[in-house]
């Protein structure tokens, strides 16, 4: 892919909403009739204030196959293979 399509919703969701604590999120896109190809990246920053860990661990569904992601600081990389 070379050029960005519309997403149509993009939700984030905590598995502990408590102030402070450490959490699982999980982030959910909705996009509108874009093929997803081999090779293909999603760049994520997050906000200073969310501590992202040294190992991430991407789980993909509802028609990607694999995934894998990395991760430097509050920037992460998530691959489409």
């Amino acid at each position: 892919m070379n050029k960005m399509n519309n997403m149509t919703d993009f939700t984030t969701s905590m598995a502990n909403l408590t102030n402070g604590a450490f959490t699982d999120y999980t982030l959910s896109i909705t996009t509108n009739n874009i093929p997803i190809k081999n090779t293909d990246l999603l760049y994520l920053t997050f906000p200073p204030e969310i501590s992202v860990p040294s190992s991430t661990v991407c789980t993909p569904v509802s028609g990607i196959i694999k995934m894998s992601c990395s991760n430097s600081g509050n920037n992460m990389v998530i691959k489409m293979t």
